[in-house]
């Protein structure tokens, strides 16, 4: 899990073509988590989230840095617990992943 993400998922990750993740947020800065990513989803609630990635991102350190251009990753993961589940360890989850190229 990110450093810096203080609620559940919903997220988005993006790396270099190295596997280096370019934090797009200050990963020493916690960030608190909205209250809807934290309520139960009703039958046929939906959730939406984007992410633009705009070339600007920072360092473990929380050092803003800019992405320079070439092949870059972008995973998106979501997890979620079915209603007729059995607790916290009945997790489930969606992952998607985009690769795309940064000029």
């Amino acid at each position: 899990m990110l450093p810096y993400v203080s609620c559940p998922e919903p997220y988005v990750r993006i790396f270099d073509a190295t596997g280096t993740e370019l934090y797009q947020i200050d990963p020493t800065r916690p960030v608190p988590c909205p209250a809807g990513l934290i309520a139960p989803l009703q039958p046929g609630q939906t959730i939406e989230f984007s992410l633009t990635f705009d070339g600007d991102y920072f360092s473990e350190s929380g050092d803003p840095l800019t992405a320079r251009a070439g092949a870059y990753r972008a995973i998106a993961t979501f997890r979620y617990t079915p209603p007729q589940s059995e607790g916290p360890s009945d997790l489930h989850g969606l992952t998607r992943e985009l690769s795309f190229s940064w000029q």
